[in-house]
């Protein structure tokens, strides 16, 4: 690679993400469309960040197959002697992610870097290898012993890092990178909640006995300064007006909620009791019709919500005989409430069209379950021939990547779900729509994107999987449709335009599959109000 030089994807002129060399070093900046759409913020490049002495040694651009990362904008391939390569996958937000097992790691970890070049890291190992700590000789981290593992954050410019045991009643320890020394410790027990933000500054809100009453108090510990800077300050500032009301209202209404290290937020909580008292209670009486159906009693929870810290993620989950209903939220880093609520609003449908479809096929007779269940599999049939003729396909994919196989009727009749209708909408826009373009600028094939709150969320990543399933693309469309209906509405008529403009109609028939599907989702589902389609 040349010096001074900015390189972009050989294969995608879409790809978002630019990279840039001073022969040594990697930087990567957004591209000029990222910055115009809002996207992403013409900023300064961002330097890549690899495991201690790692060295960027290739690029593989445009989500190349058979990597353990996964996909993103663009992998750099790092490399140590005696280590095993890394994979980093910058996104195209610019953050970095890895899985790896190197630097003295048995049990697997994952690691991100964000674009403000804070780390966080989760091992699953119980104790601290001298070798990814960084440290000369063995210190005090490394006598620690962490039954489920532990976290790790990290900022440019620092010397001390923050580890933090995963699971229950958390203890953290400040510890000085070079020697392995601990410098300060918070007990277990006394962290209430740990609110990472992305450029490296962590608050850690406690909650001590003082003369026998319980104090609140924050440490704001900056890792970006050596030694770390540390204040401290009375409350706890994710204690967010109306949290406590919000969540006592849910938990009478049978919610129960785990916080390991993290606090529920105000616009989550929101976003839960909208989604239950919709409609009437539509989303109430279905997770209490489901109790029933599982054999709960009134006493028990009708959800289990669970919140933590770690990678990333979000699962909201109801499938008859699995017991309680789940949500369970993970979050490296402090979140922008639009996310949350996104993420919310989304995993809760999940949750509500299982527990509507694990009634609603109660009630059903052995025959007319054989019915619904024989007409599913035909439409899997149907939907795999289309997939084998290149009219379909099983996943989302675009330049530089391998055409996905067909996929077998097992794994389409997965894919359909439980409701014939819809599924006959989804799979209609994914056969006719395939010019539709990705938000992201990746170039995927996502003829389904209109229903995907990343275009209208702000993050740049993927928060809905519209091509994956029929039911990622409900719970999708929920979420434009309630908290960025607007917007929603305006890509779907202006697609429209430029459908027609294609010639046969497609823009038309295009919203005539959205109001289809926004008709039957209000009825069965989650109420959406008028259709505006």
């Amino acid at each position: 690679m040349r010096i001074d030089a900015y390189y972009r994807s050989p294969v995608n002129p879409t790809n978002p993400v630019v990279v840039w060399t001073d022969g040594s070093r990697l930087f990567f900046s957004p591209s000029e469309a990222q910055v115009t759409t809002g996207r992403a913020l013409a900023s300064a490049e961002v330097a890549f960040s690899p495991l201690a002495s790692y060295v960027a040694e290739e690029i593989l651009w445009d989500r190349v197959e058979g990597l353990t990362t996964g996909g993103g904008a663009l992998v750099v391939i790092a490399r140590r002697s005696g280590e095993p390569d890394l994979e980093v996958a910058i996104t195209n937000h610019l953050e970095q992610k890895s899985t790896f097992s190197a630097l003295g790691v048995t049990s697997g970890a994952n690691a991100l870097v964000s674009p403000e070049g804070a780390e966080f890291m989760r091992v699953n190992d119980s104790s601290v290898p001298q070798k990814l700590s960084g440290a000369t000789a063995p210190g005090d981290i490394h006598k620690e012993s962490f039954a489920d593992g532990f976290f790790r954050y990290r900022a440019p410019g620092g010397d001390h890092d923050l580890y933090v045991a995963q699971g229950a009643n958390p203890i953290a320890h400040l510890v000085k990178r070079s020697t392995g020394s601990i410098t300060r410790t918070f007990t277990g027990g006394s962290i209430a909640s740990v609110v990472a933000e992305p450029n490296g500054i962590v608050h850690l809100e406690l909650t001590q006995s003082v003369r026998g009453a319980a104090a609140q108090s924050t440490t704001t510990l900056d890792l970006r300064s050596s030694p770390p800077s540390i204040s401290t300050a009375t409350g706890h500032a994710s204690a967010e007006p109306g949290y406590t009301g919000a969540k006592s209202r849910l938990q009478a209404l049978g919610v129960t909620f785990t916080e390991n290290g993290l606090r529920m937020r105000g616009g989550e909580l929101e976003m839960i009791e909208q989604a239950l008292a919709l409609g009437g209670d539509r989303g109430l009486t279905a997770l209490r019709q489901f109790r029933n159906l599982e054999g709960g009693g009134t006493s028990d929870p009708i959800l289990e919500v669970s919140k933590s810290i770690g990678p990333e993620a979000a699962y909201g989950m109801a499938d008859a005989g699995s017991g309680t209903p789940g949500l369970y939220i993970y979050e490296p880093f402090d979140a922008a409430p639009a996310g949350r609520a996104a993420t919310v609003r989304h995993e809760m449908t999940h949750v509500i069209m299982g527990a509507i479809e694990a009634v609603s096929r109660s009630t059903l007779t052995p025959q007319e379950r054989a019915d619904l269940e024989g007409a599913l599999r035909f439409e899997a049939g149907r939907a795999q021939k289309k997939a084998r003729a290149g009219q379909l396909r099983a996943g989302e994919y675009g330049a530089g990547d391998v055409t996905p196989p067909a996929g077998s009727r097992s794994d389409w009749r997965s894919r359909v779900e439980g409701d014939l209708a819809l599924a006959a909408i989804w799979a209609e826009l994914l056969r006719r729509y395939p010019f539709m373009p990705d938000p992201e600028g990746t170039g995927e094939r996502r003829a389904v994107s209109l229903a995907d709150e990343s275009r209208y969320s702000g993050a740049s990543e993927t928060t809905g999987h519209p091509a994956d399933s029929l039911g990622e693309f409900v719970a999708s469309f929920v979420t434009c449709a309630t908290l960025f209906k607007t917007q929603f509405v305006a890509d779907v008529l202006a697609t429209e335009a430029s459908g027609n403009t294609r010639g046969g109609g497609g823009g038309s028939y295009l919203r005539g599959l959205y109001r289809r599907a926004w008709n039957r989702i209000d009825v069965k589902y989650v109420p959406l109000g008028t259709n505006p389609f």
